[in-house]
């Protein structure tokens, strides 16, 4: 799927842009109203193009560009967007033939999932490769489809937080609902939430992963370990994000990880 857009003349109160893209079904898909389906593909891509549409202060009017048109006609006798769209089809043909040419797919090069984790101090590179990625990627798909997308959003911190309701617009304040000593609420907090309500919820779920582990018949080391860390981290305290104008962001490095508990001889999180 390769598009284009260039700016046209207009004498409306807004810009006007003109979308141009080779796949007739992508276009559909992001200038519909219709329901986009949770299962269907690429829903992230095609809910953000929505988006910006929406929120851009300008017109966009979408156009079908056919792709291959240089094999029916000289590059000369094609319009601008055609020329760019067979320019762009050239350059993915290009670097498709060089992951080919290495063994690699673009679906399944590593690269495009595990280069924004060490640039976001998710993880080191060395930490990177002792993460067994085939067992957590058959535990991810074992997953209801929300789950699926729940997870990593969890894990990157973009959740239902103060902090995330700020950066939305969602919110004027980024503080914790629940108790006064948190000028900015963000996933590390919730688990250490002073609030007496929040402690015990979080009891209340933490009780309640243990006996779901059991009733799976978890190792009990593994079922130890886990639960032993999840109440350390509850019991770190909390430090205060810095500032920044308008909103201050979560510090996850200021927070110090939880102490990991032996194991013993016999345990295994092996899949």
């Amino acid at each position: 799927m390769n598009g284009s857009a260039r700016p046209t003349e207009t004498l409306a109160s807004q810009p006007l842009v003109e979308m141009a893209c080779d796949g007739l079904i992508a276009l559909d898909k992001f200038f519909s109203e219709a329901h986009l389906s949770s299962s269907g593909a690429q829903l992230d891509l095609a809910s953000t193009i929505r988006a910006l549409l929406c929120h851009l202060p300008l017109q966009v009017h979408r156009r079908h560009v056919k792709g291959h048109l240089d094999k029916h006609r000289p590059f000369s006798q094609l319009d601008w967007l055609e020329q760019r769209n067979v320019e762009v089809d050239s350059k993915a043909q290009s670097y498709s033939r060089l992951l080919e040419s290495t063994g690699q797919s673009a679906a399944s090069n590593p690269r495009f999932f595990h280069e924004p984790l060490p640039s976001k101090d998710r993880f080191s590179e060395q930490s990177i490769c002792e993460v067994n990625w085939l067992p957590l990627a058959r535990a991810m798909k074992a997953l209801p489809t929300n789950l699926q997308r729940w997870t990593p959003k969890h894990i990157s911190g973009m959740t239902g937080v103060g902090k995330c309701f700020a950066i939305w617009n969602c919110s004027a304040k980024s503080s914790c609902p629940r108790c006064s000593s948190c000028p900015v609420e963000d996933h590390l907090h919730v688990p250490r939430c002073p609030a007496p309500t929040a402690a015990a919820e979080w009891l209340k779920r933490h009780l309640a992963f243990r006996t779901w582990m059991q009733t799976q018949q978890t190792a009990p080391e593994i079922e130890a370990f886990l639960f032993e860390y999840l109440k350390t981290a509850a019991s770190l305290p909390w430090e205060s994000p810095p500032s920044k104008p308008g909103l201050a962001v979560s510090a996850s490095s200021e927070v110090p990880s939880p102490p990991k508990p032996s194991l013993g001889p016999r345990a295994s999180l092996k899949a």
